[in-house]
């Protein structure tokens, strides 16, 4: 018996897949793959590992959603899968396969552990509050409130139950893969670091300064240091030091990951894929406790061992790096 050609799809909304999809794009039957328009650039070093993937982008206009829509109808009726990576929610893209139901694989990234859940009526987005205004469709989702970019508020909306023809998997599927990945580092003499900078919950220029003077005293231990800002443009820290060297903001930062050391950053998601060479500045600046706290637990419960170093002072940082 033949067996069937796959044509599935894959659609992302975060950089946070790009390692996963490098090695199984092709066991899981890709064909094509979805992605943000911002990180469209991004996302097209996949063709080195995949030369047959297409990339393609979408954004949230409606001609964007209407091919959208019309892909996951093709999808479902060729009997194909979906492969979709949320961050924190898509909603159109949520209520597409709630109405189609096409046959999917959904691999959560985050947790919203460090966002508070607020009620339908705190919530501060007009079109998904316009789309959501139905009860039976409020009540399908839930809604959360955070921070970002130095104490902006951001709002999120997550589904709370797929169709049964989705297959939910665990976050911790994805985290042990990547772990696996990042322990094929070896290069015991790299003395490379990398800053992974963006903007955040303290104050930008504070924070440019913090990263010069830091940068300084790696040097002062023999490091070559690097910095990578984030993906997208509104988030960057835009640092410039004749101490740093810049990598491409449109690389992402889970492929390139076993070229360091150490990873440096505040809280940034991606120190993930360094594990025990992850470094999370938190404690050295002046957050308040119930902030900080709610920013190292997104991070605790993506580091399943426990691997991420929060050091309490300088001294603690710099004996670890001088081991």
């Amino acid at each position: 018996m033949l067996r069937m050609k796959r044509n599935n799809i894959g659609v992302v909304s975060s950089t946070l897949p790009f390692q996963i999809l490098s090695q199984k794009s092709k066991d899981w039957g890709l064909k094509e793959l979805l992605v943000p328009e911002n990180f469209y650039n991004s996302y097209l070093k996949l063709k080195t590992y995949h030369p047959e993937l297409k990339i393609l982008k979408y954004s949230t206009s409606l001609k964007s959603l209407i091919i959208l829509f019309l892909k996951l109808i093709k999808i479902k009726k060729t009997n194909n899968y979906v492969y979709f990576f949320h961050e924190c929610g898509f909603l159109i893209f949520d209520l597409f396969i709630k109405l189609i139901k096409p046959k999917s694989h959904y691999f959560p990234q985050v947790t919203l552990n460090s966002f508070t859940e607020i009620n339908y009526s705190e919530y501060r987005g007009k079109l998904s509050k316009l789309i959501l205004w139905i009860p039976q469709l409020k009540k399908q989702f839930t809604f959360y409130k955070g921070l970002e970019n130095n104490q902006i508020p951001i709002y999120l909306i997550s589904n709370i139950k797929y169709p049964e023809n989705v297959i939910v998997h665990k976050i911790e599927e994805t985290l042990k893969f990547k772990k696996k990945i990042s322990n094929n580092f070896i290069k015991k003499e790299n003395r490379d670091v990398i800053f992974i900078t963006s903007r955040d919950i303290v104050d930008d220029n504070y924070l440019r300064e913090f990263y010069q003077k830091l940068a300084i005293k790696f040097i002062a231990n023999n490091y070559k240091v690097f910095q990578k800002d984030h993906p997208r443009k509104e988030s960057r820290l835009n640092l410039s030091s004749k101490y740093i060297e810049n990598i491409d903001t449109d690389i992402v930062i889970e492929s390139i990951s076993n070229e360091f050391k150490y990873a440096v950053s505040i809280c940034s998601t991606g120190l993930i894929c360094f594990q025990n060479r992850a470094i999370s500045t938190i404690y050295l600046h002046n957050i308040n406790k119930p902030d900080l706290e709610k920013r190292k637990l997104h991070l605790k419960t993506l580091d399943l061992e426990n691997q991420i170093f929060y050091p309490r002072t300088y001294s603690e940082l710099f004996n670890k790096i001088k081991k």
